[in-house]
């Protein structure tokens, strides 16, 4: 364990952009929410002729309301190419430390984002203006939501961001169909979920087999643990005798405990139980960067001024990009690795004041007892 700020290790580890490791995940989101809102809006407000560099430069048409990010870089002092725009560019631009609590340390950080379009030859200033305002309104409302489902950060396996297929046979696998009762508990819940904790919670299915005039259409009843981590019964009713179906209740639950089955009209079908689908919610911006807050503040439509050099280092012309800057406002939280400044147990005496052993005047004295 090391000390961090939010999701920056202390001491810091290499990462992309380094030193700043969230603005990848924040350029990573935006870059995807923007695209999946625009996608229509998009490639029909932008249909243009981008003015290439030279006329050996091949630029595609927009497809992308952003086409590339570059995280950690200042489009005022990182040279990028018109084949890269659209373009959001995120960095730091300055902060301050607030000590909100005893135990509370916060850094709040200004990211300065600058999403760049391409030049173009003939949309009136108002339409490129109304549009970057509607990019804003998209980025804006994908913050404050902190989940947006077109979203999945890679390396995210969390299920509910991820979701997952439906697996029909991992409570327990194919068992035929009887003429009489049947229980289901302990190790016959053979599948890989079977009687174990699901997470997260999930639908319990079964599939019947197609056998036509094989099946009862009475009640199956699943014993099940509840949301509230309560035991109590479900139960699913096949809709006719044939089978070729799976049904499931009517709840997502946290495991599965014990399937009673009544008596079948025949022993030619066949039961899988298991879960169902869980639809993907997409990954939480706040649990990924460790932030206690992630806030757009403030954002306006301008120009940018880029200055082209020759190859002599010499300025050979100014170009104007449109574009959107704005700030991001993040909060992320000190958290020490007090483990690594603690004594050792066999060591330490009946009392040890934070404030001497921190030498930390903004903690209360509690004192950290070995008896």
């Amino acid at each position: 364990m090391a000390d961090r700020y939010g999701l920056l290790e202390i001491p810091v580890q290499a990462a992309i952009p380094f030193g700043d490791p969230v603005l990848a995940i924040i350029g990573d989101h935006a870059k995807t929410v923007l695209n999946s809102a625009a996608a229509t809006a998009w490639p029909a407000f932008a249909q243009h002729d981008v003015q290439a560099p030279s006329p050996d430069i091949y630029v595609p048409p927009d497809t992308q309301a952003v086409r590339t990010v570059f995280a950690g870089k200042n489009p005022r002092r990182y040279e990028f190419e018109d084949i890269d725009l659209p373009a959001l560019f995120l960095h730091r631009q300055r902060g301050r430390t607030a000590q909100q609590a005893d135990d509370k340390r916060v850094r709040v950080g200004r990211i300065r984002f600058v999403w760049i379009a391409p030049r173009d030859h003939y949309y009136a200033p108002s339409d490129r203006e109304a549009f970057m305002e509607a990019v804003m309104a998209v980025l804006d409302a994908a913050i404050e939501n902190v989940v947006d489902p077109s979203w999945v950060y890679a390396g995210d396996t969390d299920l509910i961001a991820t979701g997952a297929v439906a697996e029909p046979d991992s409570i327990k696998t194919a068992i035929a169909t009887s003429t009489s009762a049947q229980s289901y508990s302990g190790a016959a819940l053979n599948g890989s979920t079977g009687g174990t904790t699901m997470s997260p919670r999930r639908q319990a299915t079964v599939t019947l087999a197609p056998a036509p005039g094989a099946y009862s259409t009475e009640p199956i009843v699943f014993t099940v643990v509840d949301w509230y981590d309560a035991t109590t019964t479900r139960s699913v009713q096949p809709p006719d005798a044939d089978g070729g179906i799976t049904i499931g209740i009517d709840e997502d639950v946290k495991a599965v405990v014990q399937i009673d089955v009544p008596p079948q009209l025949s022993a030619d079908g066949s039961f899988q139980f298991g879960t169902g689908e869980v639809e993907a919610r997409g990954s939480n911006l706040l649990e990924l960067t460790r932030a206690e807050r992630i806030e757009l503040v403030e954002w306006q439509a301008t120009q940018l001024p880029i200055e082209i050099l020759n190859d002599d280092g010499a300025l050979k012309e100014t170009l104007q990009y449109d574009a959107v800057e704005g700030i991001i406002e993040i909060e992320e939280r000190y958290v020490p690795d007090l483990t690594a400044r603690a004594y050792p147990h066999a060591d330490a005496p009946g009392g040890i004041d934070i404030d001497v052993y921190r030498e930390d005047r903004n903690v209360s004295r509690a004192e950290l007892r070995s008896d």
